[in-house]
């Protein structure tokens, strides 16, 4: 799975077992969704005269969790939004830094909620030449009335990702792609409780075993990216052809669903994450 989504997905888990009371360990810097990042800093934004000016907020995970706890924040969400830019599938722009649809991490406040979004940069190189990344997260908006917006139940999702896991796997064999339809395979069987290997994305007994294998079975079935991913395949034959966009698209929605409708599945029932309205700063940095 992308990195971008996956820390984006650790600090609102970790972040609401710090808001809740709960001693963090594993957290920053060493959990590996902070891996190979040069730094990780947020900052408030403004937007004037079409451009985002930016004032520093915390220069660290920890420092910006003490932050918002200060502030008043209740709780973390977090929230995609599928974009389709100049007409891109978001599945075909999943490899791509900002592609596949925005991610957005939700800061719940009694008076209204902030939503920051991260940019992703190249930086350093480290010793062993891997380039390291300069992550900002940016408060893009303020105050915000955030109605609710139902998702489907953990137990739908849980059937649903199965069945589609099942139809690729077996359409991956037909098809001659055994290493994916081996991949399909391994989300399964995460998805049933026997995965292992997979990040942990929440502190440990934070999130209901239901809502771990969801997160642990999206990560081992996340097969969208670029040259030599599951993206790359094309078939001749056009119903062959079609059949493999429909699979892949229906696979490509339930993950995004399933990663926010499980991080977010500690929130209760009423709840839910929200759709953000349209704003004239809804738009890329």
């Amino acid at each position: 799975m992308q990195g971008t989504i996956a820390q984006l997905l650790c600090l609102v888990a970790y972040g609401n077992s710090f808001l809740a009371g709960r001693p963090l360990q594993e957290f920053f810097p060493q959990h590996g969704t902070f891996r190979h990042c040069e730094f990780i800093h947020f900052a408030t934004l403004e937007e004037r005269d079409g451009q985002w000016l930016e004032s520093p907020y915390a220069d660290n995970p920890w420092r910006w969790l003490e932050a918002l706890k200060k502030a008043g924040v209740v709780a973390l969400k977090a929230i995609h939004v599928p974009r389709h830019e100049n007409g891109l599938a978001d599945r075909l722009s999943a490899g791509s830094v900002g592609g596949g649809g925005r991610w957005l991490l939700e800061c719940v406040m009694p008076a209204g909620s902030d939503l920051w979004e991260a940019r992703w940069e190249p930086g350093a190189r480290d010793a062993a030449g891997q380039c390291l990344w300069q992550v900002t997260y940016g408060r893009v908006a303020q105050g915000l009335a955030m109605p609710p917006q139902a998702l489907p139940g953990l137990p739908e999702l849980h059937r649903d990702l199965a069945l589609a896991l099942a139809d690729l796997r077996d359409f991956a064999d037909v098809q001659g792609q055994p290493e994916f339809g081996a991949c399909f395979d391994r989300a399964l069987r995460a998805l049933a409780g026997a995965g292992n290997g997979a990040t942990r994305l929440a502190p440990p007994d934070w999130l209901a075993p239901a809502a771990e294998q969801l997160l642990q079975a999206c990560q081992r079935a996340w097969v969208f990216g670029g040259t030599g991913s599951w993206n790359d395949v094309a078939f001749d034959d056009a119903p062959t052809q079609q059949r493999y966009a429909a699979l892949s698209d229906q696979l490509f929605a339930l993950l995004n669903t399933s990663l926010v409708a499980a991080t977010n599945s500690h929130l209760p029932a009423d709840d839910a994450p929200a759709a953000p309205p349209p704003r004239p700063w809804w738009k890329l940095w």
